[in-house]
């Protein structure tokens, strides 16, 4: 209640020192710490509070959709980062309301249900929400069908239905791209950091309940924008997760063209189509496929199996920071979940620990190191030697984690690994393969060798 009251009235203030509440924002971490608070008290939420506070939210939306907004080339850029700052906190805060609205979804009216149902559906179906809130509005429709359906089938029947929908949507706008891409159609690829704003509200809709046991019919032609095709890529992602029995029809071939299309050696296209398809490809496109493949890849084992070694192959080949970095979090997720397929590619993963991206780095040492701390993956050979490195990185941000991570997990999980890897340390920094007992330090290709050698990366500071 003190959370609700603190949010009310800073609304109520808000137009004081703004003029209108069209660009109020919640204290930063109320809206947080309600979404947290209401998945043990849910009875504690009021839903009137709750759908004023959306209603808000969408009337914003409405607004800004109106006025229309200028593209970020033609901003100011003292003004379009206040702008991209308050689009920022105005999604982080559709997020939580939707997370909030989802713990305490069995406290709804049934009327109420239905309608917000219905809203969501058509903001998915829009494909133009930021990839953070697609995930928040699947979340929040399936708990809503399964929370309000008479019985647990019913409930999983009607989020199957309207999930396969969404799929087959997403698959006709990913056929679209893929053909104008063929036919040498290239779009900009600029993805807005702002929240995209629906269109659907504007033009109207010729949406019918499926909620209420009516057909659904959309109003709206699929855009083949990158960015329309990055968010339905990332709504297929995330859609796979929850239902992963769902039919996806042609989806898995079309996200396998887009992850090959930068293949020189592909053989889906003839030779003098290659470089004109993959040339149309944005990147963004590109990125999104790699980690949407990913996900229905922890759905279907045989997938799974055929396409590790492709994630594989493009983490040591492309020179995307964005593709590395979808790609090592698909392959970690993939060691949890089929450790014996990835365990024989674990020294080649560990490359990333000195990719020239300060964040790739970051984020698979991150990655890395909680596999260390959930036994997935084992401190030995040549993993440790590594890890080492990460002590003297030129970010002071890694070099903090890997103190860290060394002087108190590693401490405590295995206190004379370092005592007793010290002298085999000192060969494999230096690269130096005299006397060297263990061929498990020869695994390494000289390309590897060379990249984690201590005496050649000073070499080339000092230079």
């Amino acid at each position: 209640l003190a959370l609700q009251n603190l949010i009310t009235i800073s609304k109520t203030l808000w137009p004081l020192s703004h003029g209108s509440t069209s660009s109020w924002t919640a204290p930063p971490g109320a809206w947080l710490l309600l979404m947290e608070v209401s998945a043990f008290i849910p009875k504690a939420v009021g839903w009137e509070f709750l759908r004023s506070h959306w209603q808000l939210m969408e009337h914003r939306e409405s607004d800004s959709t109106r006025k229309g907004y200028m593209p970020a080339e033609l901003q100011q850029p003292d003004n379009n980062k206040e702008e991209h700052a308050q689009s920022a906190a105005w999604a982080a805060d559709r997020v939580h309301i939707l997370q909030t609205i989802s713990n305490v979804a069995v406290e709804l009216p049934s009327e109420a249900a239905v309608d917000l149902a219905e809203e969501l559906l058509e903001r998915l179906e829009a494909f133009d929400m930021h990839p953070t809130e697609v995930g928040a509005h699947v979340k929040a429709l399936t708990t809503l069908c399964k929370r309000k359906a008479a019985s647990h089938e019913e409930g999983d029947e009607l989020v199957r239905v309207w999930i396969e929908e969404l799929l087959e949507k997403a698959g006709l706008i990913l056929q679209d791209y893929v053909s104008l891409c063929k036919n040498g159609e290239r779009y900009e690829d600029a993805c807005q950091l702002h929240t995209p704003w629906s269109s659907s509200r504007q033009k109207g809709s010729a949406t019918k309940s499926r909620f209420k046991g009516k057909s659904f019919i959309s109003s709206s032609k699929a855009s083949c924008s990158p960015t329309h095709v990055m968010t339905a890529i990332f709504t297929v992602g995330a859609l796979v997760l929850v239902c992963p029995a769902a039919r996806m029809g042609n989806l898995v071939t079309l996200l396998q063209t887009l992850v090959t299309s930068k293949d020189k050696k592909s053989k889906a296209l003839r030779q003098d189509e290659i470089h004109l398809f993959h040339e149309q490809v944005a990147s963004g496109v590109y990125a999104q496929a790699w980690i949407a493949l990913g996900k229905i890849c922890l759905a279907n084992h045989d997938l799974a199996k055929c396409c590790i070694p492709l994630f594989v192959q493009e983490l040591e080949r492309t020179k995307s920071a964005a593709v590395r970095n979808n790609i090592m979090v698909a392959m970690t997720d993939f060691c949890i979940r089929y450790t014996a397929l990835v365990d024989g590619y674990i020294h080649k993963l560990t490359k990333s620990l000195r990719d020239p991206c300060e964040l790739v780095r970051r984020q698979t040492f991150v990655l890395l190191a909680r596999l260390l701390q959930r036994d997935y993956v084992k401190w030995r050979g040549m993993l440790f030697h590594r890890f080492l490195l990460a002590l003297v990185d030129d970010s002071v941000k890694i070099c903090h984690m890997a103190n860290f991570l060394f002087g108190t997990i590693l401490k405590t999980k295995a206190p004379l690994l370092a005592y007793n890897s010290f002298v085999e340390a000192i060969f494999v920094l230096n690269d130096c393969h005299a006397n060297v007992g263990h061929s498990e330090l020869l695994q390494a290709s000289e390309t590897e060798r060379e990249v984690f050698c201590l005496s050649l990366w000073m070499a080339l500071v000092l230079q």
